[in-house]
């Protein structure tokens, strides 16, 4: 690493794509978005670990909740840093009006079950 003066931070990127749902339409173009992306991105010098590349298929509520988490509150973070989220897949407004990212196994009726809430995501990455 240089100097401290000169460090520039590193760059971090999580990859959502999401293309295999129990109850919504399928969205394979999702799966293409995110390994286009995660191409990109790679190409641009962001690190992407495997377990921030969650690209095509299912992606259940606990994973998604969990890579968000381990990604945001990362202790290794420097201020310098850039960060990245991206997501390529449904949303879902509830009831509530709250704003849901969709997992896979996601019920429109009551998606507080397995979305994860916009708001949840926001408190995250401040």
């Amino acid at each position: 690493m240089a100097e401290s003066g000169d460090y520039q931070g590193r760059k971090r990127a999580l990859v959502v794509s999401i293309s295999q749902y129990d109850k919504l339409a399928a969205l394979d173009f999702c799966e293409k978005d995110g390994n286009k992306i995660y191409g990109v991105l790679s190409q641009l010098g962001y690190e992407i670990p495997d377990k921030h590349k969650l690209i095509g298929g299912r992606v259940e509520y606990d994973k998604l909740r969990d890579s968000i988490y381990h990604f945001f509150y990362d202790k290794t973070i420097d201020p310098k840093d850039t960060v990245l989220f991206y997501f390529s897949g449904h949303g879902i407004v509830g009831d509530d009006g709250e704003h849901y990212l969709s997992t896979s196994e996601i019920d429109s009726d009551l998606p507080r079950l397995r979305g994860f809430p916009f708001d949840d995501l926001t408190k995250a990455r401040e």
